[in-house]
């Protein structure tokens, strides 16, 4: 009796110190919080540029998470990590961030509410029970509402790694005043090309104002040069060179052959001349690359290789270019570095191995090339398309004569250039594949700003999955109903697979059992005879 009494109590002193352990730990928690993230891209843990953009709120930030009752099971998972994301918001926000599901019960108030927010339906592909595809719709995405502002996002299919650079980049928007201040030049020409999507990325990551280099384009730190079509003034070339030497730091989208009606020439500008003093030399030739863009061809169903196209591959090593692979070029030019002074020149952006170039001044390319090309027809090595300039830099006006300027400036030790031989890179891309390609540009002016924390985030929307199938498939350019066929037999593949498979493992487990069974009896029976 005794030593039950002892076991007893040896159990209920376990159990109280085992829930003096839960509440101790539960308080610590309430005081300290942390989470351990092992996703690839550390999709479950807000990065520093998340964190910072709900910190100091001025006043309450309100989200509010429209989510059909009938949404698709491809959306379900972005369903709960945009719940478990939202819950780092709210720890990282204070009392000052709260977010809520909207209530669905009632479709037709909940769907007048979701407009009112500025969401729109999204389309999605189901299959019945014959697997036939049909189109249904849905609405799910969210609203942010702060200080009388607001700012909605759709959310769609495979969207999960997007979500917070999304989220952040809206929270940024309504904050405004935090935004750094970014320059950007662009001439009449680049004025007027269909950037959109590149504007609205613009205005939620930074202040710009346009500045046409007849001042100074102070006090912006980094200014974006969206390339030119012709010469700059003296005083415009004086400006931008003495911005540089002053420690202003300048992201160059410029390409150095332009289509005109009827062929393609030479831009004959003398910001050429500015460049190459610094040692950035754009060729007057075009990149070319196995690895390219296709166009429509001569019918509707014929889709032909565009190798003036190429799509290029960042340089892993590179914070601007990480996890870049699908980047389309257009008209781009080789970059050469012949610097003398102390710099460093990185290549971040470059073309396949099988490279090839289109010689100016006349341009003129092989037909099969365009037609069925091969390998064996691009010869040359990665030619650099992007690149990172940093360190000592003379000015272009130095020993040029007197009547500068007192504050004229010779030379720099701290000079930061990055250039892309693309000015269309800022351009709205008509295939979906390539829509995020001017990321690029936001990288390069996070970089320059030292904003790298945001880089991390956003370089997330980019990451594609090796197993992606659409991806596979949209490189090789096909319809989308190909796309959605080819899914459909995969789909029935897998379903032949997933019946055939376990009875196929219980047929070779039922014969193997059976061999083992004969085997056994027939030991048995041959120890018996030899008794």
């Amino acid at each position: 009796m005794e030593k039950q009494t002892k076991k007893t109590r040896s159990i209920l002193f376990s159990s109280l110190l085992m829930l003096a352990l839960l509440v101790s730990l539960n308080l610590v928690g309430s005081f300290f919080y942390f989470r351990l993230d092992f996703s690839k891209g550390k999709l479950f843990k807000l990065g520093k540029a998340s964190r910072e953009a709900v910190a100091n709120l001025k006043g309450n930030m309100i989200v509010k998470v429209y989510a059909s009752s009938d949404l698709p099971t491809s959306l379900s998972g972005a369903n709960r990590y945009l719940k478990d994301l939202l819950g780092e918001y709210q720890v990282r926000g204070g009392n000052r961030f709260f977010f809520e599901y909207v209530n669905n019960a009632n479709r037709q108030e909940f769907i007048s509410k979701a407009k009112s927010a500025g969401l729109n339906y999204i389309v999605y592909q189901s299959y019945d029970e014959n697997d036939q595809i049909s189109y249904k719709q849905a609405i799910f995405g969210l609203s942010i509402e702060y200080l009388g502002r607001m700012s909605a996002l759709n959310i769609g299919p495979g969207i999960e790694h997007r979500i917070e650079y999304e989220i952040s980049t809206r929270i940024q928007e309504l904050k405004s005043d935090d935004l750094p201040l970014v320059a950007v030049f662009s001439d009449s020409t680049y004025q007027n090309m269909k950037a959109d999507r590149f504007e609205e990325s613009m205005n939620r990551n930074f202040r710009a104002f346009e500045a046409d280099l007849f001042v100074s384009p102070e006090p912006a730190k980094v200014l974006l040069f969206i390339g030119t079509l012709d010469s700059l003034s003296a005083v415009q070339l004086y400006n931008l060179d003495q911005y540089i030497m002053h420690g202003g730091k300048v992201v160059f989208l410029q390409e150095r052959v332009t289509p005109d009606a009827y062929a393609l020439s030479e831009i004959p500008s003398n910001i050429f001349d500015l460049l190459a003093h610094y040692g950035l030399d754009i060729q007057p030739h075009l990149v070319m690359d196995y690895t390219c863009d296709y166009r429509q061809g001569i019918s509707a169903a014929m889709k032909s290789p565009y190798p003036v196209h190429p799509v290029v591959k960042g340089n892993d090593n590179s914070i601007i270019t990480q996890n870049i692979s699908n980047i389309v070029l257009y008209l781009a030019s080789p970059i050469e570095y012949t610097g003398k002074d102390k710099s460093s020149f990185t290549p971040i952006l470059q073309t396949s191995y099988n490279s090839a170039l289109l010689k100016g001044p006349d341009f003129m390319p092989e037909i099969q090339m365009f037609q069925n090309p091969s390998p064996a027809m691009f010869p040359l090595p990665p030619q650099t398309v992007g690149a990172l300039l940093k360190g000592r830099l003379t000015s272009y006006f130095a020993g040029r004569g007197p009547g500068f300027p007192e504050n004229f400036k010779a030379e720099t030790d701290e000079a930061q250039i990055v250039l892309f031989s693309d000015s269309e890179l800022i351009v709205d891309a008509d295939k979906e594949e390539y829509l995020d390609r001017f990321f690029i540009v936001l990288n390069a002016i996070d970089y320059l700003l030292g904003n790298e924390s945001m880089i991390n985030i956003r370089s997330r929307s980019i990451e594609s999955s090796s197993f992606d199938l659409r991806e596979y498939l949209s490189r090789r350019n096909p319809d989308s109903i190909e796309i959605a066929e080819t899914e459909l037999v995969l789909k029935q593949g897998i379903k032949a697979l997933i019946i055939t498979l376990p009875l196929l493992g219980l047929a070779i487990l039922g014969v193997n059992i059976h061999i083992r069974t004969v085997r056994k009896r027939k030991k048995i029976q041959e120890r018996y005879e030899k008794a």
